[in-house]
């Protein structure tokens, strides 16, 4: 069965609780958490986005969903990874990820155009 995909001037000209602009990492947990917090039942959410359809997740679809932290090493990490057994922690060689590393990183990525709040 063939379904129909609206047009964006039917969607627009709906009644909406929550508009949310953009389909990346950010957009979509709002959007979750936005649909478990709003008072009404049932909230109506629409998420807007320049992107083709087969790019939505923004910067997620380039990164599978990973992003850049500071850490220490793979202690560090253990208590928010769920998907590392004991018997795998021996073999997982993951060095310390500085302040630094992670600054200089973002100033080459980003030719040096980076906000200093952001780290870089």
């Amino acid at each position: 069965m063939a379904t129909s995909t609206p047009n964006a001037e039917d969607l627009l000209a709906q009644p909406w609780d929550i508009l949310i602009l953009g389909s990346g990492t950010a957009a979509l947990c709002a959007a979750l958490s936005a649909s478990e917090s709003v008072a009404s039942p049932s909230p109506r959410i629409l998420l807007v986005d320049k992107a083709p359809l087969e790019w939505a997740g923004g910067n997620g679809y380039f990164t599978a969903g990973a992003y850049r932290t500071q850490h220490n090493g793979l202690e560090d990490l253990l208590p928010v990874v769920s998907n590392v057994t004991p018997d795998m922690v021996g073999k997982i060689d993951l060095p310390a990820y500085s302040h630094e590393d992670f600054a200089g990183d973002l100033e080459r990525v980003t030719g040096g155009r980076s906000s200093k709040r952001l780290g870089g």
